[in-house]
């Protein structure tokens, strides 16, 4: 008997919990660690939290933004990187309307500036086609852009935005490949060359001719906007709805 009582009393002392923790108690939250605060860090991170996760963010920089940088300069506000949101970007537009900033996004106006020779030339943004008439370069260079409105035409409805590897078989040069021998030098040195820097912040070296016809694709869905306290007040609403650590080396 007694023995039996042990054998039991040993089979007891194994059942009880190691814990005091409630047997229905929630199981605790999980943790997850992002580096970098750029706009794709920042977002998984919102999303992490979202789904229950306690998230912490490492930023080696001072400040979380990443690429996506604005800057006073002259009483203006500047983008340093990212600057527009065309109406292709569903997933960024429902996020700043998650964030309530959807009031905060102003159609782009005002005038682009091409130099040239010591000149600025102006293009009106409300009115593209204007640009015919600039004389940044000659009428010549103006009529062998047909063949870039013939290239792009010819592969249009592979460039989606959600699928860029649809156009993988149109991907086979860099801009400056392409132009070389189609166009005068001008064209690249003062129009295809400047948009693909500014719009990617590469130049035609590097950058593919795809990446332009995209954004020529993407513009004609509607009008380009902007935030009005430039672009990093979205990562700056990002961030400071999560724990991010600035100037941590990881």
């Amino acid at each position: 008997m007694r023995a039996g009582a042990q054998r039991a009393g040993s089979h007891n002392r194994l059942q009880t919990p190691l814990t005091d923790t409630p047997m229905n108690a929630p199981a605790p939250r999980r943790t997850a660690f992002v580096v970098g605060a750029g706009i794709g860090g920042l977002t998984a991170a919102w999303r992490l939290q979202q789904a229950g996760f306690a998230v912490e963010v490492f930023e080696r920089e001072s400040h979380a933004s990443g690429r996506v940088k604005s800057i006073e300069l002259g009483g203006c506000t500047v983008d340093t990187g990212a600057t527009v949101f065309l109406p292709a970007y569903a997933e960024t537009l429902a996020l700043l309307d998650e964030l309530g900033m959807v009031s905060e996004l102003q159609p782009i106006r005002g005038q682009a500036a091409i130099p040239r020779d010591g000149q600025l030339h102006l293009i009106d943004m409300d009115a593209p086609l204007q640009a015919l008439r600039t004389p940044v370069i000659s009428w010549r260079s103006k009529l062998a852009l047909i063949k870039l409105v013939r290239r792009f035409l010819s592969v249009r409805k592979s460039l989606n935005f959600h699928s860029l590897g649809a156009a993988q078989n149109h991907d086979l040069e860099t801009l400056a490949d392409y132009c070389k021998g189609r166009f005068p030098a001008e064209v690249y040195d003062y129009i295809l060359n400047p948009a693909l820097k500014f719009l990617y912040l590469h130049n035609g070296n590097s950058g593919s001719l795809i990446e332009l016809l995209w954004w020529m694709h993407a513009s004609g869905t509607g009008t380009p906007r902007s935030l009005r306290r430039g672009t990093s007040s979205l990562t700056d609403a990002l961030a400071a709805r999560l724990t991010v650590h600035t100037d941590s080396e990881v």
